[in-house]
């Protein structure tokens, strides 16, 4: 059974491969991309969204207003030969719509590594390092946990074994 979503009007009409490609051009995160895919396209309940990524439904239900927001930009900044009407600015937030790219700045809000590089997750995934290799070998051995079949288990134990290698 699906979940019942409520678009905004301008987005009613849409077909699921135009949904598709305002979700992709709407730069989200990761996980909102996830929610906006599987709650919007897919009519994934919420609850089994938030059972997906480990959250409670509230914080799935929390992200949704902003993630229908920002696809409605989106929308909104296309013409329907699909060149841009201009003057949209990446803006929102979950909690008070804070300018999300202050001044043209991807940066902002990023940690920088030991090496002065700017670091994707802020540098709190992997022990603070993206490149902790214990971190990912546990990954990999929770993702041999969670293989369905024996076949998918022996795929994972040579990426493994290859990642020893190296």
């Amino acid at each position: 059974m699906g979940a019942r979503v409520r678009l905004p009007e301008m987005l009613e009409p849409l077909l699921k491969s135009e949904l598709e490609h305002t979700i992709r051009e709407a730069a989200f995160h990761s996980d909102d991309e996830l929610i906006a895919t599987r709650y919007i396209i897919e009519k994934v309940p919420q609850i089994d969204i938030a059972a997906e990524l480990g959250w409670t439904r509230g914080t799935v239900a929390s992200h949704i207003p902003y993630i229908l927001q920002r696809i409605s930009c989106v929308e909104e900044g296309y013409s329907e030969d699909g060149y841009g009407r201009g003057g949209w600015e990446a803006r929102g937030g979950y909690g008070g719509g804070h300018v999300l790219y202050d001044g043209g700045s991807s940066y902002r809000g990023r940690k920088r590594d030991s090496m002065g590089r700017y670091s994707r997750d802020g540098g709190t995934r992997y022990n603070g390092y993206s490149r902790d290799a214990g971190a990912l070998m546990e990954h990999v051995d929770a993702l041999m946990r969670d293989a369905d079949s024996e076949r998918e288990r022996e795929i994972i134990r040579r990426f493994k074994s290859e990642l020893e290698k190296v």
